[in-house]
């Protein structure tokens, strides 16, 4: 899993831009990812998926 870092001195303007371009309006934080992670882990039932978790950033 490759998961975007971003380094310490990245200013908050880019953030704001980044968020006015996805539909959820936000940028997204360690818990989406974490929930998608659990959601994979406790559902026996799904194999070889792939999940995005980009706030719709492949769509928009």
């Amino acid at each position: 899993m490759t998961v975007p870092a971003a380094a310490p001195s990245t200013c908050p303007q880019q953030y704001g831009a980044a968020a006015g371009r996805l539909p959820v309006g936000r940028v997204g934080e360690p818990a989406d990812v974490a929930a998608a992670v659990l959601f994979l882990a406790d559902n026996p039932y799904i194999t070889g998926s792939t999940v995005y978790v980009d706030g719709g950033g492949t769509i928009a």
